[in-house]
Parts: C-alpha cells; structure tokens; sequence
C-alpha cells in the first residue's frame, strides 16, 4: 500500500536497465528465425514471455519507489546482469545454455524478492515469491530434462509465471502505482521491440558481400514504413489513451493484468512482423512463404487485437477501426500469397497507414463507448 509521489518519471539507471532486453528481444528473434515453424513459435513465446515477466516485474516494483536509492540502484543493476545472461544463453537455450538461462531467471526473481518481500503480506504467495520459489526451480529442473520433457516444463512455468498476474490481479488491484510512469515504462519496452524491428530489416543487407541494389533499399523503405505506421497507432493512441483511462474513475490504480497481457501481445506481435521482413529485404520480388506471410501479417493482427484488448478493458471502449482493420489484413492475408514480397509488404503498409489516416481524420467514428466514458469523467 506504499505511496509513490505522482509524476514520477523514468530514472536514467530504468534506462540503463532497459539496453539489457534490446539484446534480448532481439535474441528472441533470431531464434524465432531460425526455427520459424509452429513449434518454433511455440518455443520462441516461452523465451519471451520468461524474459518479459522479468523486465515486468521489475518495472513494477521500481514504479513504486519515491527516491532512486543506492540500495534500489544495485538491485536494478544484479537484475540487469541477469537478464544479461538470459540474453547471452537464448540461441542455445534449448540445447547447451538451458541451465543457463534457468540460473540467471532464478537469480533475477531471488534478488527482486528479497528487495521487495517487506512490502508484501503474505510474502511467499504473491507473484514475486512464487517466481523465486516455484517458477525458478521449475525451469532448472527442466533444463535438466531431454529437450521434449524441457520444454513441456518450461511451458508449464512460462504459463504459470504469465497466469500469477491474473491469479494476483485482486492484490494489485490494492497497490499504488504512478500511471504516468508506468506507461512510460511500457512505452520503452515497445520502443525496444520496435527498434529490433529496424535491426532485423537493417542487417540482411548490412552482411551481405554484394553491392546493394536499389530495388532492395526500396524494400527496406516499404518496411521502414511499417514500422513507422506501428509507432503511429501505438504512440499516438493506445499509449496516451490508455494513460488517461487509468488516471479516470481509478486514480493511482493501475490493472497491472490488462496492461501486462496487452503489452505482451504488443511486443509479441512485433517480434512476428520483424521475422516477417527477413525473407522479403533480400528477394523482394520473390513471393513470401506462408509461414512469413503469417508471421508479418499475424504479428501485425496480434498487436492490433492487443491494443483493442487493453482499451476495452481499460475504459469499456471499442475501437472499431482496428477491428475493421484486423478484417482487411486477414483478407489480405491470403491475398498477398499470389504477389511478390515486396507488394505484400506494401499492402500491410498501405492497411496500416490506412487506420492512422481513419483515426486521425474521424476519430468519433472509429471508437465506439467514449461517450459513455467521457460522461462518466464528468460526473
């Protein structure tokens, strides 16, 4: 029940903290390349799931600290180096680096715990302590196990770690927290993602002998462009609209479950779509598979109904734009299957650039419910 002073903002050691997961979520996805399979997949969610409940956590218990202490510093720090050595061990993390991974995982959750354990009644069953004392051991015990028997039980901690936010949702629901920096919090972990996108479309060129052609910086640019479409509908709308639904009837009191799970979609949804371009930069005018074909347009689906997701949850209001838009990207799912990469890419693009325009120019008519919100603020 501790109280934070409100207009807290991200300190410089959050944003020394957060350098670790831009090499971990662009490890995430380059396994998710290599292994782009549905099992792949598969594999490449608890990976990330893991390593965001980690970065989560921790943003979580910072939000409700009012000074930057020494002692708050060096925590963040350990974390950090944890997260570090999951990062390291990701493209062998179900081979090799397995127990790796797991130690680091565990350590992460031990040093969070042992910070932050006097704040909480009781202080074993609650997300932080189930972490340090069930989820942790789990994962090493798996790391022990052959590879199938690894990843069943990796899977069911992966879930488990996911599913304490809702199972402890009712506890957060009595913790106070800054939304502002919260979101700010949020806001950078996307930008994360965001910036492995540019990455990963970045280095088939950048490696490549060959000279680069022109047809092949345009790809890049139709790419680049999506990305820019995915910063506009984040940051440009859910970001600020869902900072303004948490500040509304529910001061300082923040849905740590819809923004968890919403967030993770998001993030999710962009790894897919940064997958997604590897194959088209280098052959543009090849047609794309269909496994890449679902991994950029699913991942563009994915972050569009976790955005919904989050808004509904928060505020009660429909966005029916991207709803629409989640009906024209499976259309054009199918669609771009007869087309060459590069044309795919421009009709997501095109899709995307689309819904900006829609919000933009009539947002009364792409949401559904804000007058009952706006009402209910009034009075």
């Amino acid at each position: 029940m501790a109280e934070v002073v409100e207009g807290k903002r991200v300190t410089w050691a959050e944003g020394f903290f957060d350098l670790v997961f831009v090499l971990a979520v662009t490890q995430v996805a380059t396994l998710l390349g290599e292994h782009h399979q549905w099992w792949g997949l598969g594999r490449a969610f608890i990976v990330l799931a893991l390593v965001y409940r980690t970065w989560v956590s921790t943003s979580l218990q910072t939000n409700r600290l009012s000074r930057d202490s020494t002692r708050d510093r060096i925590t963040l720090f350990g974390v950090g180096f944890c997260g570090l050595v999951m990062a390291i061990a990701i493209p062998h993390v179900y081979d090799s680096g397995g127990m790796q991974f797991a130690l680091a995982y565990w350590a992460a959750r031990i040093l969070l715990w042992l910070r932050y354990v006097p704040q909480y009644r009781p202080r074993v069953v609650t997300s932080l302590g189930l972490s340090a004392t069930v989820i942790g051991p789990m994962l090493v015990v798996g790391a022990l196990l052959p590879d199938t028997w690894r990843e069943v039980v990796w899977l069911v901690a992966a879930l488990c770690d996911l599913g304490s936010v809702a199972v402890m949702g009712r506890m957060h629901r009595f913790i106070h927290y800054d939304h502002s920096h919260l979101m700010e919090r949020f806001g950078l972990f996307v930008l994360i993602a965001l910036g492995e996108q540019i990455v990963d479309l970045s280095l088939p060129l950048a490696r490549q002998s060959d000279n680069i052609r022109p047809l092949e910086l345009l790809a890049v640019g139709v790419c680049f462009v999506v990305v820019c479409t995915l910063w506009w509908t984040y940051f440009d709308h859910s970001n600020a609209a869902i900072t303004l639904a948490i500040a509304g009837s529910q001061e300082h009191v923040v849905m740590s479950r819809q923004l968890t799970y919403g967030h993770f979609g998001v993030v999710g949804g962009i790894v897919c779509i940064a997958v997604g371009f590897e194959q088209m930069v280098t052959r543009p005018l090849v047609s794309m598979t269909f496994t890449h074909l679902n991994l950029l347009y699913g991942g563009a689906i994915l972050l569009l109904v976790s955005m919904v997701y989050m808004r509904y949850a928060m505020s009660k209001v429909w966005r029916v734009a991207r709803i629409a838009a989640i009906g024209v990207l499976l259309m054009l799912l199918y669609v771009s299957l007869l087309v060459p990469g590069i044309v795919a890419t421009a009709l997501l693009a095109a899709a995307l650039f689309g819904l900006v325009a829609v919000e933009r120019r009539w947002p009364a008519f792409s949401t559904r419910g804000a007058d009952r919100v706006r009402s209910d603020a009034g009075a």
